[in-house]
């Protein structure tokens, strides 16, 4: 019975995509308020660079798993900060699966994923795993500075992924 239940939450998560994607730049949606766990779904639209990335967040049992892609909707790689216990100020943080052979030679998208690991882990204080799926051209505009706005593409995915993540979660509340 468990089974075929994912398969529907699944399965309305697809049609509730499709129905969304018709709508323009920010949607939020929480797919399913029915499960054991909550997790959420935001798009955003990055119209210089003319791509929409997908966040979604997975709220579990004192910990938050985010994944920020693409719409084909690939894994490439997973890592994860956990805040010490003794220490506020001290974070151990580990890529845990290594990124796909797509990349670039020389791409630092596993190193990006792991420190917005752990401003994540920082901000919320309860262990993260965080996957930065971005396809690999992103690389390189990553941590261009824009010159009209003097802000990174780095800093855009990071503000949004904290909009969304303010909307939905409190600190301390996991």
């Amino acid at each position: 019975m468990r089974i075929s239940l994912l398969t529907f939450h699944v399965q309305a998560a697809s049609r509730l995509d499709r129905f969304i994607a018709r709508f323009p730049h920010k949607r939020s949606v929480q797919v399913s308020s029915s499960c054991p766990f909550v997790w959420y779904e935001t798009w955003n639209d990055f119209k210089k660079l003319r791509i929409r990335l997908k966040f979604y967040t997975l709220r579990l049992n004192g910990s938050l798993l985010v994944w920020i892609g693409g719409e084909n909707g690939h894994f490439s790689g997973l890592s994860m900060c956990v805040p010490s216990p003794g220490n506020v100020d001290s974070l151990n943080s580990s890529k845990v699966y290594g990124a796909s052979s797509g990349l670039l030679p020389g791409s630092s998208l596993g190193l990006n994923e792991e420190n917005l690991s752990r401003k994540v882990t920082k901000r919320f204080r309860c262990p993260v795993f965080l996957s930065l799926s971005l396809p690999p051209e992103l690389d390189a505009v990553w941590d261009q500075i824009d010159p009209c706005t003097q802000e990174t593409f780095s800093k855009d995915v990071e503000t949004s992924l904290f909009d969304h993540l303010n909307t939905h979660f409190e600190p301390f509340s996991l």
